[in-house]
């Protein structure tokens, strides 16, 4: 386990050194301090039997939906450095398995190599040939090509949501009708129009009661007793 956390552990050194402004006792502190961490953290996760069991545990992981990792946070704090500080690339991924370090520049179809490997007793390791520049680089230039690829689906994504933000007509809705520009809609089509933006634009989930539309303009309740003589209603 000490060979693979020290391989782990001078590949990440490598990254952080890229920061000009951090000193070298800071970065070898924080080396030791990663060590540290790493080492206590993998005591009871480590499966020689079967090198894949607590690799989700044991794996360092920086994306766009966890854009730090708890680890690397708590060893920089401990050598007195933020995680800013550390300036890692913003998607990076690093397994430390039992004969077996490999990391990955990027996410899906991102850069994978093979840090350290140490099985059949031998060790081969490459975290110190790796070239790193040349896998950010890499790693840049495959986020702009899967932006691009992307970029005509998200355009047409705003515009359908924009076009189901926008009212076909100013309408407001009474209990006795749809009214617009201040007189009820004279077509069903109009109104039944209207409903369905009204539940094309409302989220998902939303309920609606059932309004009843009305062709005909409204008019005040008729009285059906007006024409009962009150003397007749004292008799009833």
């Amino acid at each position: 386990m000490r060979e693979e956390i020290a391989a782990a552990v001078v590949f990440l050194t490598r990254l952080i050194m890229k920061n000009e402004k951090l000193s070298r006792e800071q970065v070898a502190e924080f080396s030791a301090n990663l060590s540290a961490i790493l080492g206590e953290r993998f005591k009871n996760h480590w499966y020689l039997e079967d090198p894949t069991k607590g690799q989700a545990y044991r794996c360092i992981r920086i994306n766009e939906a966890e854009p730090v990792d708890p680890v690397l946070v708590q060893a920089a704090l401990n050598s007195g450095l933020t995680y800013k500080d550390l300036r890692l690339p913003t998607e990076l991924t690093l397994w430390v398995d039992p004969a077996d370090v490999c990391c990955r520049f990027g996410e899906n179809k991102g850069s994978y190599c093979t840090l350290a490997s140490f099985k059949d007793g031998s060790s081969d390791s490459s975290q110190g040939v790796l070239n790193i520049d040349e896998a950010l680089q890499l790693e840049q230039q495959h986020k702009l090509s899967e932006s691009l690829r992307l970029q005509p689906l998200l355009s047409a994504g705003t515009a359908r949501r924009s076009s189901l933000r926008c009212k076909p007509v100013h309408c407001s809705v009474t209990t006795r009708g749809i009214k617009t520009g201040g007189s009820v809609l004279g077509s069903q089509t109009r109104a039944y129009h209207a409903k369905r933006w009204l539940h094309a634009a409302a989220p998902s989930g939303t309920s609606f009661i059932k309004y009843q539309y009305s062709t005909s303009t409204p008019h005040n309740p008729v009285d059906r007793l007006h024409w009962v003589r009150g003397v007749d209603l004292v008799k009833a």
